[in-house]
């Protein structure tokens, strides 16, 4: 088993979470993970979010992986960060690690075709986002009580990220919704890490 770190660039003092720096980072060590041994990659994650089209570079590379990854979370996942987490086998979070999911933001300028073309970009990238947590979060309980289909699941996350700028979940309200699959407790961390308790 191996374990890799995913972090902000701790060499930026502005921390601007998920960049090109972290993401090209985080590849080379799942690769040299990958190419060391054929089991269990633990990624030891926490972000407060970061920029789409790098975060989406970690999220394939671990969809992608030979290695069945795994990803504990730790402080909190925000943002793009929630998107990478739902990449992983299994997404398990530590006992204070929140979540915070919203819809990102938009800053448009230049020309009428430049906003006009980075708005459906937007657009695009909104959908990519509510898609692959519907197809998680159908799993979780709470859609699963109430016999939601995949399409009223994303309604659902939808309405809910365009009332509120923020949403914010702790671990066990997470594991509810299907934004993870479990909160460890300290015997299931060490189990996980297999390491003695």
């Amino acid at each position: 088993m191996a374990e890799i770190y995913l972090h902000s660039d701790t060499h930026n003092e502005d921390d601007a979470g998920i960049d090109f720096r972290v993401a090209a980072r985080f590849i080379k060590d799942l690769h040299e993970a990958e190419n060391v041994m054929n089991e269990d990659v633990i990624v030891h994650f926490q972000s407060i979010g970061g920029e789409w089209a790098d975060g989406m570079s970690i999220y394939d590379a671990i969809t992608h992986s030979p290695s069945s990854v795994i990803i504990v979370g730790h402080g909190c996942l925000c943002s793009m960060g929630t998107v990478i987490l739902q990449a992983a086998r299994k997404r398990l979070l530590m006992p204070h690690c929140d979540l915070m999911v919203h819809l990102g933001s938009i800053s448009l300028s230049g020309t009428q075709v430049t906003v006009e073309s980075n708005t459906k970009y937007y657009v695009k990238v909104k959908n990519q986002m509510l898609d692959i947590y519907a197809e998680k979060c159908v799993k979780g309980k709470f859609f699963k009580d109430k016999g939601y289909t995949l399409a009223k699941v994303k309604s659902y996350i939808t309405k809910k990220l365009e009332a509120s700028m923020d949403w914010y979940m702790s671990p066990e309200e997470a594991v509810d919704f299907g934004f993870a699959d479990k909160v460890l407790t300290k015997a299931e961390y060490n189990n996980v890490r297999k390491t003695k308790t």
